[in-house]
This record gives structure tokens, C-alpha cells and sequence, in this order.
């Protein structure tokens, strides 16, 4: 009856994309304008804002990255 695994805390910054796949554990903390690359393990915090991260364990692959999101939904291409 001893808790052996607590509750930690997760922050994640603003307009961070996280792929598909991806596990973030406890007591992490993801800057603002990050990508998470997909099936990436995140197990320590990143602070530098703007890198793209990715692998097993995750670590910065790229850094100044900036991404913007598509003002469509969805772009039909075979009409």
C-alpha cells in the first residue's frame, strides 16, 4: 500500500507539434514552437524553443525550426 510510481508534471509551450506515436513521460517540459517527431521517446526536458526532436531517446535533431499550420482542413488534389 506504498505508492512507488508518484504523479509528476508535464508542461507542453505553445504551437508544439507532436507526431504521431509519440511518449512523453513525467516530469517533462517541452519549449514553445517545438516538433516531436513521430514514435519519439521524450524522457528529459527540452527548454530550447524552435528544434525539432526526435528518436529513442528523444534528443534535438535540428534547431531555429518554425512550422505554420495550413489554413485548409483538407486540399483535394485529384480535382
Amino acid at each position: 500500500k506504498k505508492i512507488i510510481n508518484r504523479v509528476g508534471s508535464l508542461k507542453i509551450g505553445s504551437h508544439v507539434w507532436i507526431g504521431m506515436g509519440v511518449v512523453i513521460l513525467k516530469n517533462v517540459k517541452i519549449a514553445e514552437g517545438c516538433i516531436i517527431g513521430r514514435s519519439a521517446i521524450v524522457t528529459k526536458s527540452f527548454d530550447k524553443p524552435n528544434c525539432a526532436i526526435a528518436g529513442n531517446p528523444a534528443a534535438v535533431v535540428k534547431e531555429k525550426v518554425e512550422w505554420a499550420r495550413s489554413d485548409y482542413d483538407y486540399v483535394d488534389n485529384e480535382n
